[in-house]
């Protein structure tokens, strides 16, 4: 039996994978920065691991989303805790 999502619900769905992928961007962003900062190579190293798998998941939820055929924007609240922890980094 095939179930169908009313549009509410797939629109839910939609802003959860857009928030998803906005934290995960936020997540890259911070690691590419802790890179600049002159760490130790085998931490460094590791960062960079860490990017390469995030990158990949990113990859994986711009996909899904494509798939899904909805775009959204983040929650409101997610879009602001971006934006604060963007501000927390820079300095």
């Amino acid at each position: 039996m095939v179930t169908t999502l009313d549009d509410t619900k797939r629109n839910a769905i939609a802003v959860k994978l857009a928030s998803i992928k906005a934290l995960q961007q936020l997540i890259i962003e911070n690691e590419q920065l802790l890179l600049r900062e002159g760490l130790d190579a085998e931490i460094a190293d590791r960062i960079r691991n860490f990017i390469n798998d995030d990158e990949k998941n990113l990859g994986v939820l711009e996909t899904v989303i494509g798939q899904y055929g909805i775009q959204a924007e983040p929650k409101q609240n997610v879009t602001q805790f971006i934006e604060k922890a963007r501000e927390l980094f820079k300095g």
